[in-house]
């Protein structure tokens, strides 16, 4: 095990992942007409500047993430098409915006027999003859109604969008004795010697801070990575290219960074979320519903301290399991004579008291900006380049089939990151992103301006929004749609609420309306899951409302 002072010297010098490859894995690759292998890191709730070569902040130690940028593309305006973890996962999956899957909900199952429903794109790359493969954390929930795992063939399996191998099952590795969600009675002593830290206050009460009591070879996102690098070697065939998707759980809740990461920051120079009454007021009603549940408000000054800083520890732990990873995955290429392509970035970021909140599902840039990072051995990512243009998780699909030389599908809507660096395509106008979580919201981004509106009659209403609800939307005035407006030129924390002032009353309007058009055009897809496809024994139960119509 690494005591801090070793951690600390050997980030400083080489980083963790540059000791662990060899000599070999600077040589020249391999001829660019031959397949490369591709690795997809995807981790959970990772906020944006939770990486150092990202971050305004100095102190923050992620070498292995750092020397991945340096090598090629930082995305520094990224930003996921849902803040909910399931309806981002299955856009990414799709290459669709979330009107176009009919997934909004962070528990929504839904199944591939409607006639909407799409291939994932790692199916098209197995088609390709590419290794197919997956380890960690699924969460897309796509389940099929033909294969029942109940007896009374109520509930379903969810289906595989990696047919060569997938491993799922993380929550055997690296078991946490404690309750994720909230406290037992009979282990509160227990956890007040372990250090342990929760938000307080709401229904849920995550574990926010503490320290693992498993060695750091041991936790869950170590034992990940040792299963993918098991994988590589003995599910891919010598002469076939492979592609890998690893999904992290962390820095996810239970944030339990282990020694020595967990004291790799004092709290002092962490800054905390400045929780400006009149911010809050001015908030949107949804946003304020979500400030309500999710909210900070029971938890002092040092434990939100505490709370970033044991979440920025999480992320350092990450990053040198992602050394491992990114060091061994370059060799197995270097080996097989292959050229590699690395995409690493996140299904939506985290809210660390900012705004008074906790978790994800607002539209702040805390929850919906993400880390992206893109490279590749024949450097058609630019090294060492921030790319400031406006990108979307859409975007993943489309850069990793167009680097597995894959036919890219009309209905794709994305684009490569790759032309989007080397300036091949002009700059993307806005970015949109969607929720049914807590009522329908949905934000249009672009480089001057951050527009949010709710989607249903009322702020809590996740019904289905059928055509006579949107004209009703159309119809209504912006001051009755629960809107919120940010010039984030100006204002880049998002702190001055301008959505109900006269004199953007016409601002608002139009991003209504050009909302309006993008989100609910005949292309948006409405489909009641629940009703077809009952969820898993224990799942929890996804909110329907009551009303059938929204007007």
């Amino acid at each position: 095990m690494l005591s801090r002072r070793e951690f600390l010297a050997r980030s400083a010098v080489a980083g963790v992942g540059g000791l662990l490859a060899p000599a070999a894995l600077r040589a020249q690759s391999a001829p660019t007409d031959i397949a490369p292998n591709i690795l997809w890191i995807l981790t959970s709730e990772q906020r944006w500047d939770s990486i150092a070569a990202a971050s305004k902040y100095a102190w923050l130690k992620t070498p292995n993430l750092d020397k991945l940028a340096a090598e090629g593309t930082l995305f520094a305006e990224a930003y996921c098409q849902s803040p909910s973890p399931v309806a981002s996962r299955v856009s990414m999956l799709t290459g669709r915006y979330c009107h176009q899957t009919g997934v909004y909900a962070s528990f929504e199952y839904h199944h591939d027999e409607a006639g909407c429903s799409l291939p994932f794109f790692t199916e098209r790359l197995r088609q390709k003859g590419y290794a197919v493969m997956s380890v960690g954390r699924e969460c897309h929930n796509r389940v099929s109604r033909k294969d029942p795992y109940t007896p009374d063939g109520k509930a379903y399996k969810q289906l595989s969008a990696f047919s060569t191998f997938e491993f799922r099952d993380i929550w055997q590795l690296g078991p946490v004795p404690y309750n994720s969600l909230r406290p037992d009675k009979d282990n509160v002593e227990q956890e007040t010697r372990a250090g342990i830290l929760r938000r307080t206050g709401t229904r849920m009460q995550p574990i926010v801070a503490g320290t693992s009591p498993l060695p750091a070879d041991k936790t869950q996102t170590a034992l990940i990575t040792d299963k993918a690098l098991e994988c590589m070697q003995s599910q891919v065939p010598a002469n076939t290219a492979m592609f890998l998707r690893v999904a992290y759980l962390a820095p996810h809740a239970p944030v339990l960074p282990p020694a020595p990461f967990a004291t790799l920051y004092d709290t002092a120079p962490i800054p905390a979320p400045d929780l400006d009454p009149a911010v809050i007021s001015a908030m949107s009603v949804q946003t304020k519903n979500l400030y309500n549940l999710n909210g900070v408000h029971e938890m002092t000054e040092p434990q939100i301290r505490r709370m970033r800083a044991s979440y920025y520890a999480f992320c350092s732990h990450l990053d040198d399991q992602i050394g491992r990873l990114v060091g061994q995955f370059k060799l197995r290429s270097t080996l097989q004579k292959r050229p590699w392509v690395i995409l690493f970035c996140s299904d939506h970021g985290c809210m660390l008291g900012d705004y008074g909140m906790h978790e994800k599902w607002a539209f702040y840039g805390p929850s919906v900006k993400v880390p992206l990072i893109a490279a590749a051995s024949d450097a058609r990512f630019p090294k060492g380049k921030v790319c400031s243009d406006l990108v979307e998780l859409v975007d993943v699909p489309v850069t990793l089939l167009k680097a597995g030389a894959t036919h890219v599908p009309p209905e794709l809507v994305g684009r490569d990151l790759a032309d989007v660096a080397n300036s091949g395509v002009p700059p993307r106008k806005y970015v949109i992103s969607e929720r049914k979580d807590f009522g329908r919201r949905a934000m249009v981004r672009t480089q001057d301006w951050a527009f949010e509106m709710q989607l249903g009659p009322r702020p809590d209403s996740t019904a289905p929004l059928l055509a006579s609800g949107i004209e009703h939307l159309r119809k209504l005035p912006v001051s009755e749609l629960d809107v919120s407006l940010f010039d984030v030129r100006m204002d880049s924390e998002q702190r001055q609420e301008l959505g109900q002032a006269a004199a953007h009353k016409a601002r608002c309007e139009k991003f209504r309306d050009f909302l309006l058009k993008k989100i609910c055009g005949n292309d948006r897809i409405e489909v009641d899951w629940s009703q077809e496809v009952p969820p898993p024994p224990n799942a929890e139960k996804q909110g329907k409302g009551a009303d059938t119509d929204p007007i």
